[in-house]
């Protein structure tokens, strides 16, 4: 591959940003990999920090996930056990709906600690 901006010049990578190939004298070299020197260097910086951001929030998240995961089974516990002891009938329907959605929502946190725990096993495997 050649340099887009020199034809006559083989290419060491490319521009994060446009895809071009680049020649030494045009590479700039950046945290998060190549740019075009003095045209795309704000740009390829730009797209390190959000990724570096988003990976941030990833780890964030995962313990709200647990925390998430908690609650709705101790409101599944919790809404079971009202319902069994409530006299009204209506009432205690309305507990059995109220059950039935913490457990579709424990349900629904399960895919995500599952794969929690997968990426945990696999980071201990690579160590």
């Amino acid at each position: 591959m050649k340099c887009f901006y020199h034809p006559q010049i083989d290419a060491v990578g490319l521009c994060k940003h446009c895809q071009r190939g680049l020649c030494p004298a045009c590479a700039s070299e950046r945290d998060g990999g190549l740019a075009c020197h003095d045209r795309h260097e704000s740009q390829v910086d730009q797209v390190t920090a959000l990724i570096r951001r988003n990976v941030q929030v990833g780890v964030k998240s995962r313990s709200v996930s647990l925390i998430a995961f908690a609650i709705f089974v101790v409101a599944l516990i919790v809404l079971i056990d009202l319902a069994l002891n409530e006299e009204n009938r209506n009432v205690r329907t309305m507990l059995y709906m109220l059950a039935a959605f913490s457990f579709v929502a424990v349900l629904g946190q399960v895919p995500i600690l599952r794969s929690m725990i997968t990426r945990k096993k696999n980071r201990e495997g690579v160590r």
